[in-house]
């Protein structure tokens, strides 16, 4: 049961970082029990979840009581997340490293004819896809799932949701 807490804190620390690559409404915690049960809640609106026995509370941002689910009836829990790899990355860090994503084709550039090594990583860890160049380095991110991944150039980092 432990795990099960660990895997919703989890999920819900990855959507709340979602939030900002949203539409207005913004992602959605789905909540569907045996019974037949939806619940939609704006993952925005949460401030904390906690859990006291068999309950799931969920708390607002301004410490009200919003919702409690019996997590031993819960069927299972899904995000709609309405943010996706449409809207564009473009990253300047200090060393000039530049770090651009337009939909699924990705760009990475140095300031100078610096060696670049770029990779991307699921959420999971593991690199997905890799290149490497002088100066500038493309890929073509089409081949990916949807889902999250991690993209760093040399010893820079930027979170990219497909």
């Amino acid at each position: 049961m432990r795990h099960f807490y660990f895997v919703i804190a989890v999920a819900f620390a990855v959507a709340s970082g979602m939030q900002a690559n949203a539409d207005s409404a913004g992602p959605k915690m789905v909540l569907r029990s045996t019974n037949g049960k939806t619940t939609e809640i704006a993952v925005k609106s949460i401030g904390s979840i906690s859990f006291t026995g068999n309950s799931m509370n969920f708390t607002s941002a301004d410490n009200m009581p919003m919702e409690q689910i019996d997590v031993l009836t819960l069927e299972n829990i899904t995000f709609d997340l309405e943010g996706n790899s449409g809207e564009a990355i473009n990253r300047v860090f200090d060393d000039g490293i530049s770090i651009t994503v337009n939909g699924c084709a990705i760009s990475v550039t140095s300031g100078n004819s610096d060696p670049l090594k770029v990779a991307v990583y699921s959420i999971g860890g593991v690199c997905v896809m890799q290149g490497e160049g002088v100066g500038k380095v493309s890929l073509d991110l089409n081949s990916l799932a949807s889902g999250v991944y991690v993209i760093r150039a040399n010893n820079k980092t930027v979170k990219y949701i497909r």
